[in-house]
């Protein structure tokens, strides 16, 4: 069951998207997409409830994960691993918190820690300071997940 998170974690998260990209009145969904290669986006991680699948989240440091605050509720344990159904490894979570100005249509982030250190592969650093910049309208991105059509 999540919980709230300390105040220094939910911190963090306003952090991370403050400033970094002005948000579209709707967002449009991503339709299609294609599947990856085993190991290619080894941070793109999938969260829920053991026995069941609900969002992906992404591996920014051994004990915390990212994740759209609307996958908030019944979150337990973080999923890694190639198949959702069955994954190579699981690890449990402590505690969420969505972002203090959470809006499904705007600010949706949420942030979890992890009971344990996740296993050793390759994380996804979140973008900070200067490296922000990178971000600009226009440029192409890379957005990974465990979705469904």
């Amino acid at each position: 069951m999540c919980v709230a998170m300390p105040a220094m974690l939910a911190r963090v998260a306003h952090l991370l998207i403050a400033g970094l990209v002005d948000q579209p009145a709707r967002p449009e969904p991503i339709v299609g997409g294609q599947d990856v290669g085993v190991c290619e986006f080894p941070a793109s991680v999938f969260i829920g409830a053991y026995g069941g699948f609900h969002c992906t989240a992404s591996l920014v440091h051994p004990r915390v994960i990212i994740t759209a605050a609307h996958c908030m509720g019944g979150i337990d344990m973080v999923g890694f691993g190639e198949d959702i159904w069955n994954p190579a490894y699981t690890v449990a979570v402590e505690s969420c918190a969505a972002h203090p100005d959470y809006d499904f249509y705007g600010i949706d982030l949420g942030v979890c820690t992890l009971t344990e250190d996740a296993p050793a592969v390759a994380m996804a650093p979140p973008l900070m300071g200067c490296e922000a910049e990178a971000l600009t309208p226009g440029r192409e991105i890379t957005i990974t997940g465990f979705g469904q059509d």
